[in-house]
This record gives structure tokens, sequence and C-alpha cells, in this order.
């Protein structure tokens, strides 16, 4: 289903809004339906040196509501759906925060994607940040917290936009996992 608007071209895919701009921009939205805040990822098409088109997830912000809940695995899902939509190749971008990086390392681990190496990627501090200030104030969670700030640092992390990382990009195996969660245990 499509709807078109100032520009852009969107379609509903199951939870998830997906609208594309003219300049190949992608936005992946996720609503809950009490109509609380709103999950989003944003992606680039790109075209590789080789000819081959490749989403490229960049920025994404998940509310506080919704930190622990999956909700990030499902909008980069929605990406990798996109992504298959149009016959592209799907990875992450060369800036990446300390959850993006832990999220591409675990695809990494069980086999759906491959480190592309290269230049150092970039790290950016914010989100981390961010939710250590408000975990540190008990503004989150617990249980969240202790789950959440787990994740690996950069061994130059500084606290601000400084650090990297060693794999400049990830990218998907083809073809695509189904899932990119966990996936569930069939009973006999």
């Amino acid at each position: 289903m499509h709807f078109p608007f100032v520009g852009k071209e969107c379609y509903v895919a199951g939870e998830f809004k997906v609208c594309e701009d003219r300049n190949g921009t992608f936005r992946i939205t996720f609503t809950p339906k009490d109509g609380g805040d709103t999950a989003e990822l944003y992606a680039t098409r790109r075209n590789d040196k080789g000819g081959d088109c490749r989403f490229v997830s960049g920025s994404a912000f998940v509310p506080d509501s919704m930190i622990g809940s999956g909700i990030g695995t499902k909008l980069y899902e929605a990406g990798m759906r996109a992504a298959q939509r149009a016959g592209c190749k799907y990875g992450s971008s060369d800036n990446r925060s300390v959850f993006s990086e832990a999220f591409w390392k675990k695809q990494q681990r069980k086999g759906r994607a491959t480190c592309v190496r290269g230049e150092p990627a970039s790290y950016y501090a914010p989100p981390y940040e961010d939710i250590k200030y408000k975990c540190d104030r008990g503004r989150l969670p617990e249980k969240v917290c202790d789950r959440v700030l787990k994740v690996e640092l950069p061994d130059d992390y500084d606290s601000g936009y400084g650090g990297s990382w060693d794999c400049n990009h990830y990218l998907l195996k083809t073809p695509m996992p189904s899932s990119l969660g966990k996936l569930k245990k069939r009973r006999k």
C-alpha cells in the first residue's frame, strides 16, 4: 500500500511505515497503537563502486519507554526488508553508536553479517551518554540499565565524539536471514 506525499513515497509493512524521499533516504517508523512516542531508523540507498545497490542504516531513535524491548532490532529488520524489496544489500554505516556496533557484532557472531575492513569507522557517544545519564539518575528501570549499559566501548572511548571501531562497516550476507533477532525454537 503506497501513500505519496510531499516528495515521498510511503508504504506500510506490518507495524512499520517505510518512506523514501527523492534522494534515496528511507525513514522507517514504528508508533505504538496507544499513540506513544515513535521509534525510527534512517537508511540511505547508495551504489557501491561495483554498481551494487546497498542500503546503509544510519541514525536510529528508540524512545526511553521502548529501550530494551527489541524494537531497535525490529527497525533494522524493517530496513532489511526494504533493502530486499529494492533488490539491494543491507548494512551499517561507518559511523556507529555503541548500540549499533553491538547489534552488528551480534549479527556477525551469528554468521548473518560480515565485517568489511578498511579505514576504522567512527564512533559517536551521545546515545550511550544519554542513557547512562538517565540510568545514573534513576530515570530508567534498573533492569534496562543493567542490560543496556553492558555494551562494549571502543578502546579509545572518551565520552565525546572521539573513538573508532575496527570494522569500517558491516554487510548482511546474502541471501539475507529471515530474522535479525532471536529465532524461536520449534517444538517437536
